[in-house]
């Protein structure tokens, strides 16, 4: 068996992701053989040089320097867990070899060899764990100044760009830990804005993860699909597409048959999750199993919460604390949709306190956004909630047509946002007055529609 040194070099070699290594915490000082050491070490030189930043070598830069290994790696380990078992045999290593010294040393000064111990074991000790969670400042630091360098010199350190310019140019795209949410009303149009983003993904030969539950995985990427052919979905679904249009389907479906063995795309259904427990666990084993570069989740306050909360809000609480946890632990970045509460139409500002059941996700969340309808235009209102930590935007428009068009329409200056999310309010709840024909009445809908999440989360 190949040791666990020569393995994970040979991941960073064919895969590339010396970076996500490095984020990890490996240092050439967790590799126990002097190759694995050398090797590299090298390779992080080449990686931090001025005139190569950001280069990795591959298999035949390798060879050119190395003839003699052997690329050698399990398909079925993750990078981290190659990771976790190169520190922990450095680990293994140096404990027997500090036990030894102590053991040398305690029959002439047994004080000294308590205090070699109680030194040394410490630093081991935080060692064992899977990641380095004990950051020095000068590292950390030498860590942010490095990758201003190399976005300086014109290198792409996001998971993929945003398809907006206004927010992309704020964030510089979506990050490994982003944990974003879309939240709106029914009809909104946030599970069209969710599809797009999915297939710009798929476009970018990233590896998705998609969860869904009020709809089948076949109608996720039949919008999917159709928004990378560029064909009217209503022509779609009433099988009234132009020759053009089916032509550019027939060209979707051979590039996705091209790319299936190298680019894994999954729905999951939470539907069909044993026992029904399609619990942010489960979907954590799914990541482990398909190992994408970005998740997408349909409708995050349907998935089953773990510890059953009786209380909605408390349940949304608790999935959104573990999808956060989740993106951190897993180093992949979570963009999610979820309803607005209809209580809400009350309120005249896009806070959290509109967010369905809990305001937690304001919390948890990087960036939270409303999805506001402008159906006498075909635009959507992308208003950005307050909870935004490193940058300032009110939000923007984008067109809002099925499959043909998202792209950008300009951007909201402050008093736009507050005037989209206004009439929003406004037109929800006209509409459950007149449904029902009085204000009491109208209450009761929002009590049924309440009562029908409880259902669905039950």
């Amino acid at each position: 068996m190949a040791s666990w040194d020569i393995q994970l070099i040979s991941r960073v070699i064919r895969e590339g992701d010396l970076a996500g290594v490095i984020e990890w915490g490996i240092t050439p000082r967790d590799f126990t053989t002097p190759e694995g050491r050398t090797i590299y070490g090298q390779i992080v030189a080449y990686h931090s040089r001025p005139e190569t930043a950001g280069s990795v070598w591959g298999p035949e830069a390798l060879k050119e320097r190395f003839p003699n290994f052997i690329l050698q790696d399990d398909p079925s380990m993750t990078t981290d867990a190659l990771c976790m078992e190169v520190r922990k045999n450095r680990v293994k290593a140096e404990t027997r070899s500090l036990m030894a010294q102590a053991q040398e040393m305690v029959e002439q000064d047994p004080a000294k060899a308590i205090t070699l111990l109680v030194q040394k074991s410490a630093d081991l000790q935080n060692d064992c764990s899977p990641k380095k969670l004990d950051v020095h400042f000068a590292d950390a630091f030498d860590r942010v100044v490095h990758n201003m360098e190399l976005l300086e010199q014109g290198h792409d350190l996001s998971v993929m760009p945003w398809p907006w310019e206004p927010i992309q140019s704020k964030t510089l795209g979506i990050q490994r830990h982003d944990y974003i949410v879309f939240y709106g009303r029914p009809k909104s149009m946030k599970t069209w804005v969710l599809c797009f983003i999915v297939a710009l993904a798929v476009e970018s030969g990233l590896r998705v993860l998609v969860y869904t539950k009020e709809m089948p995985p076949d109608e996720i990427f039949e919008r999917v699909g159709c928004i990378m052919a560029g064909v009217s979905y209503e022509h779609f679904v009433s099988n009234t597409l132009v020759p053009e249009e089916k032509n550019a389907v027939y060209r979707v479906r051979e590039y996705l048959q091209f790319i299936r063995d190298n680019q894994t795309i999954v729905c999951l259904s939470g539907r069909d999750a044993p026992g029904g427990e399609d619990t942010v666990s489960w979907f954590g084993s799914k990541v482990d199993k398909y190992r994408p570069e970005i998740c997408f989740i349909d409708g995050m306050y349907l998935m089953r919460d773990e510890y059953q909360s009786r209380k909605l809000h408390e349940r949304v609480k608790s999935i959104s604390n573990a999808l956060r946890l989740l993106i951190l632990q897993k180093d992949v970045p979570i963009v999610a949709t979820t309803q607005a509460n209809r209580e809400a139409a009350k309120n005249e500002d896009a806070e959290t306190g509109e967010v369905a059941f809990s305001d937690s996700l304001g919390q948890d969340c990087t960036h939270l956004i409303r999805v506001v309808n402008e159906k006498d235009q075909d635009t959507l209102a992308l208003v950005m909630g307050s909870t935004t930590r490193r940058f300032k935007l009110n939000g923007f428009r984008i067109w809002g047509i099925p499959a043909l068009n998202f792209g950008y329409y300009g951007e909201l200056d402050p008093k736009e946002a507050r005037k989209a999310v206004k009439k929003d309010d406004e037109e929800e709840k006209e509409a459950l007055g007149k449904k029902n024909g009085a204000p009491r009445k109208a209450r009761r809908e929002v009590d049924k529609a309440n009562d029908a999440f409880k259902k669905q989360l039950s």
